[in-house]
């Protein structure tokens, strides 16, 4: 079974990670600081800290703005379940918002509207599927309405927004990564904060160490813990392993890239089917490539993954609308957004990593070219 995504290990990969496990660390030792400060060069953040993984890393984030409790957070509808969790983990109130049905990103006319409408203190927003956000429509917004602003972009790492790789800091107060096994980098699980802000880095830096500061001040055993915190770091081999990957991003998303264009110009000459529009001056990471097909009911889609299935491919969609999930349903709130439930009748997403084959990708167009999407 071909999978929609799937991780790349090198032997450069393994040669770090058991240089790690034949070390004096295998936790809180020097590969820990040298992965975050190579995440600060690349994406030229002043303050980098990896976490357990990318949900860690959201709830973290949101914590460390120390908003009152009962805030207001936006949240884009389409995205998976963590990145509105963490809102709700904090004691926040939330709002979903409807997504742009060319770009699958959260629809800046949309969030105005609610802007509008009630005091905002946080947006969530996601660069799906490595295609960047207006960010700077956001960037905008959040000047006139004063609200805060993270950046899950756990899908964009490689990304390019207006030219630049590094762009995530300079939009956001606080930018999320993820390194879970089928991302563009990987760790095995793993995640990182990105930011440019003192105040939010040392608050994250004691919560995701169970809250200690001040060791060795008055003994050389000593510590304090003013408020609690939680063990949400990360391995030194975990550190190793991401700090390798990260040194093969370029490649890593070059290869991406080349996938992502033998689908282009396949489904480009094709009307019934849409492709996610990119930004002008921008470039995606493809962590993920999805296409909206044109089915009328949830039916049509299942009965067109079983028939890959039967070939031996398995898609995915990304993802169930979040306001979906039994949790947030009984919030028992009025959910309108045509765009999302569009989007998740007819999307799925196609096999795209590294190692693919072009003799598996001409079978996945050969196979969409044959299929009957009338019944």
């Amino acid at each position: 079974m071909i999978n929609y995504c799937k991780h790349k290990i090198t032997s450069e990969d393994k040669k770090k990670v058991n240089k790690v496990l034949s070390s004096d660390f295998l936790t809180q030792g020097p590969e820990v600081l040298k992965f975050e400060n190579k995440l600060s060069k690349v994406f030229s953040a002043k303050y980098a800290k990896v976490v357990t993984n990318g949900t860690c890393g959201l709830y973290l984030a949101v914590k460390s703005l120390n908003l009152k409790k009962g805030f207001n957070a936006i949240v884009t509808a389409n995205s998976f379940v963590a990145s509105a969790n963490c809102v709700l983990m904090n004691g926040g109130n939330i709002e979903f918002c409807d997504i742009n049905i060319d770009n699958f990103n959260i629809c800046t006319e949309s969030l105005e509207k609610k802007l509008k409408q009630k005091k905002i203190d946080l947006v969530v927003a996601v660069d799906i599927a490595g295609n960047p956000c207006d960010w700077l429509k956001l960037k905008k917004l959040s000047k006139t309405y004063n609200f805060k602003i993270i950046n899950d972009n756990c899908h964009a790492i490689g990304t390019k927004y207006l030219n630049k790789i590094n762009y995530a800091v300079k939009y956001a107060d606080l930018v999320v990564h993820s390194y879970h096994s089928i991302k563009n980098i990987t760790s095995g699980e793993g995640g990182s904060i990105l930011t440019n802000n003192s105040k939010y880095y040392r608050k994250i830096s004691k919560s995701c160490s169970h809250g200690i500061e001040k060791r060795g001040k008055k003994f050389p055993w000593h510590y304090e813990i003013n408020e609690i915190g939680y063990n949400f770091r990360l391995t030194d081999f975990q550190c190793a392993l991401g700090l390798s990957q990260l040194n093969d991003l370029n490649k890593k998303i070059s290869r991406r890239r080349k996938i992502a264009k033998i689908y282009d110009d396949f489904f480009k000459k094709d009307s019934r089917f849409k492709i996610q529009k990119m930004r002008k001056k921008s470039i995606s990471s493809y962590h993920l490539y999805i296409v909206l097909f044109p089915f009328k009911k949830l039916i049509q889609k299942k009965f067109f993954f079983e028939y890959f299935a039967k070939k031996g491919f398995k898609l995915q969609t990304h993802y169930i609308p979040i306001y979906k999930h039994n949790v947030y349903a009984k919030l028992k709130k009025t959910f309108n957004f045509p765009n999302c439930e569009n989007y998740y009748i007819q999307s799925a997403s196609l096999p795209l990593y590294e190692d693919l084959k072009l003799k598996d990708i001409k079978r996945i167009i050969d196979l969409i070219n044959n299929y009957d999407f009338n019944k």
